[in-house]
């Protein structure tokens, strides 16, 4: 199946520092749908962790998303 792509916006909850994540989805079929979600690029002072499931801001090393 093919992944679909898009932005989401960044915001660090505890710095306030923002920017957009390029964000993947592929459906594959299970039990039940899973979309197989994944960070594809993040801005600068972003980090992608988890094998892309997650985006940290990387001076205060939190969840972004």
């Amino acid at each position: 199946m093919r992944r679909e792509y898009y932005d989401v916006p960044l915001k660090c909850p505890k710095c306030g520092h923002t920017g957009r994540a390029q964000m993947s989805d592929r459906e594959a079929y299970k039990i039940e749908p899973d979309y197989d979600t994944k960070v594809e690029s993040v801005p600068e002072g972003f980090e992608i962790t988890r094998g892309g499931k997650d985006a940290i801001c990387s001076k205060c090393g939190v969840s972004a998303l």
